[in-house]
């Protein structure tokens, strides 16, 4: 019991409990609302707003050139206030870019601008890549400074921001906009909660200097070079079942699949996303000064693996029954497809924070030559299926057998990274 108690009286836990509150009450505040927003917008409202997120979604990969990830590995004050200046001046410079092309689309009437349904709604789009850029910045600087306590309230007051606009703006217009602008409006007040937690990280300008620009440049450029085609890949990689069943003229298998996927992916999110983020700062900070991390990697190995057990031994032997009476008898079909995808997605939510060795050790490439794999490997899962005509179940046991195999690699190379140099 001593031994017990000492454990969750530990500094790694409590962290790990501040961040998984926050992402706690903000994804449950978007839960709890959905049934009623979905009363006031359409579905027609809501894929407008995911058009929207997804023209965001695919420039944002841009907006810093990845070297927000750098924030946690700087070794001084002077690398880091240059690597924050470094993404700042980026991602203005980036915003420019995007206005000033989304200006051309309009005054030349090419057919995306002038076909758009979302019109000059458009226009919206480099502010949100301006915020979402330096949200990530300051969420980076947060969590290097062990301010989990910011990270956790700037997460649920965005999220009450974007739903409160979103229901008074949809009771008085009724209209999509009504979404856009909560949307926008919550991650301005996440930025604005960020900001004032990081007003005490002094950031002194004297050390940003041409001689120190260019060193931190040179010295993260695997950022840029490795993680922006691997950040493309992973979502080619991702959506290549809608592409597959797409294919097959099937919208609803697609929405089975979709829906399927959505439902396992939220609930899980609240532990990986908490862990990852303590996880990846203490990771770094302990590689740092000791050049291992093995202990805290088998540690976090344990509470991830040990914590989400009993949901997905749940969902493997009851999906189906859980999905039709939940969801309704419909959607029994997507508790079908849940049940093969278990071993998938366990490994995914096991994995995916652990995975942050990689930027620790910089073997950012390495991680790019996965992706590829990743990539090649599940497209030929399906390319096999196809030639041998499979059923759909056949197909998602091969899917999940090919994402498996990438998740062991994963998982057995983040282990090795975190021994002694």
């Amino acid at each position: 019991m001593n031994k017990i108690r000492s454990k969750l009286n530990s500094a790694y836990i409590k962290d790990i409990l501040t961040s998984f509150t926050g992402t706690t009450l903000s994804q449950a505040i978007t839960i709890a609302m959905a049934p009623i927003l979905t009363r006031i917008y359409t579905p027609s409202d809501y894929g407008l707003l995911g058009i929207y997120m997804s023209v965001t979604v695919i420039l944002y990969v841009f907006v810093n050139l990845q070297y927000s990830q750098a924030i946690l590995l700087t070794e001084s004050k002077e690398e880091e206030d240059n690597v924050v200046f470094l993404c700042f001046t980026i991602s203005i410079f980036y915003t420019i870019c995007i206005t000033a092309f989304l200006l051309l689309l309009h005054f030349f009437e090419f057919s995306f601008f002038t076909n758009a349904k979302l019109g000059y709604w458009l226009f919206l789009i480099p502010i949100s890549i301006f915020l979402n850029g330096n949200n990530t910045l300051g969420f980076k600087l947060l969590n290097k400074y062990k301010k989990y306590k910011g990270l956790s309230i700037s997460q649920i007051i965005s999220s009450i921001t974007t739903v409160f606009f979103s229901l008074i703006l949809g009771w008085m217009y009724q209209s999509y906009e009504g979404l856009l602008i909560g949307f926008l409006l919550g991650q301005l007040s996440k930025l604005v909660v960020i900001i004032i937690y990081i007003k005490n990280v002094n950031f002194n300008k004297k050390n940003i200097t041409k001689k120190s620009l260019k060193f931190v440049i040179k010295k993260y450029k695997k950022f840029p070079i490795f993680s922006i085609p691997t950040e493309f890949l992973y979502g080619w990689t991702d959506q290549l079942p809608v592409y597959f069943f797409n294919s097959y003229g099937s919208t609803t298998i697609i929405g089975h699949f979709n829906y399927g996927k959505r439902m396992v992916s939220l609930p899980i999110s609240f532990i990986t996303a908490a862990v990852g983020n303590v996880f990846a700062q203490k990771a770094a900070e302990q590689y740092s000064e000791t050049g291992e991390c093995e202990k805290l990697f088998i540690d976090t190995l344990k509470i991830l693996s040990l914590s989400i057990l009993p949901f997905f031994i749940l969902l493997g032997f009851f999906a189906p029954v859980i999905f039709g009476f939940v969801f309704g008898s419909e959607w029994r079909r997507a508790g079908e497809f849940v049940q093969i995808l278990i071993p998938m997605f366990y490994l995914k939510a096991i994995v995916s924070p652990l995975s942050y060795m990689y930027i620790i050790k910089n073997k950012q490439d390495e991680d790019l030559i996965l992706h590829l794999i990743s990539f090649g490997l599940v497209a030929f899962s399906f390319y096999i299926s196809y030639l041998l005509k499979s059923d759909i179940k056949t197909i998602l046991y091969m899917f999940t057998f090919s994402y498996c195999l990438i998740y062991i690699v994963y998982l057995y190379r983040s282990y090795k990274f975190s021994l002694k140099k």
